[in-house]
């Protein structure tokens, strides 16, 4: 099998996945314990579904200029987004919250502050490209 399907299938753990890992030379006869079998067919699906509505709306806000539909949706979206996160959050997964908040502020913050330093040199040669005063940039409202 390959690197690829063998990555696929244990990120993606499935019961098909399983005989794959099982069936195949060069892995154990048992299959990996990857996740829970019984956790991904108790999956509730509606979740998932209100997830990729989410996710849809949070691109119609994105790209749509009315001010009554940015305005509609800016309502309620995120709060779903944090009502859904609040949802599927597990606390037995995660006795120690202080080490969770850690772990995911790190996960989250260094690729945010990577891509926003990153984004630095060119707010600087599109504000001079484009001629616009510096006092009208998000950098220069960041360094007030």
């Amino acid at each position: 099998m390959s690197k690829a399907l063998w990555l696929a299938a244990a990120l993606f753990p499935s019961e098909r996945n399983y005989e794959m890992h099982a069936n195949c030379s060069g892995f154990p006869s048992e299959a990996p314990k990857v996740g829970n079998p019984e956790a991904t067919k108790a999956r509730e699906e509606w979740i998932d579904v209100l997830r990729g509505l989410a996710i849809l709306m949070l691109l119609v806000l994105h790209r749509n200029t009315l001010p009554g539909i940015r305005t509609y949706l800016n309502s309620f979206l995120m709060p779903l987004f944090f009502a859904i996160s609040g949802y599927l959050f597990h606390p037995e997964r995660h006795p120690k919250v202080l080490p969770f908040i850690g772990s995911r502020a790190v996960r989250l913050l260094l690729p945010y502050v990577f891509f926003s330093l990153l984004s630095i040199p060119y707010e600087i040669w599109y504000a001079w490209r484009m001629e616009v005063p510096w006092d009208k940039t998000w950098l220069a409202d960041m360094l007030d």
